[in-house]
């Protein structure tokens, strides 16, 4: 089984065009994009195809020590996100105690303060009583 034919177009570092098309295997070079592509030998562009080459296999390297690294840059993102998660949780524990201790001692002042009122409107001998 064949593969479909195709046309193959590569940029080459000088901004020309070199197209070949599958099935005839026929090189065509244009001076620029959109220009007529004319026919040529492979030797005569064999350089600027390898210089091309070269060209994208170094950018190509580049993108992959930069994916390489966005990569591990985002797991130390994610591993500092799940402790500040977790000191969060923490802090959130701590400050709803502190909320309940607050409440606990207002509320414990609100009945201190009323027992003191109904303890100055009433005689010496009912205080002890409810005491």
């Amino acid at each position: 089984m064949s593969t479909p034919e195709r046309e193959i177009k590569v940029t080459l570092l000088d901004g020309s065009e070199v197209l070949m098309n599958t099935g005839d295997r026929v090189l065509f070079q244009a001076s620029r994009p959109g220009a007529i592509p004319l026919a040529v030998e492979a030797d005569t562009i064999m350089d600027d195809m390898l210089l091309a080459l070269e060209d994208a296999h170094n950018q190509l390297g580049v993108m992959r020590k930069s994916f390489m690294f966005s990569g591990s840059a985002l797991a130390e993102v994610q591993q500092t996100v799940e402790e500040l998660d977790i000191a969060l949780d923490l802090s959130v524990e701590e400050t709803n105690k502190w909320v309940t201790l607050a409440n606990s001692a207002t509320a414990d002042n609100e009945r201190l303060r009323r027992l003191l009122e109904e303890n100055k409107l009433t005689d010496p001998e009912e205080r002890s009583e409810k005491v």
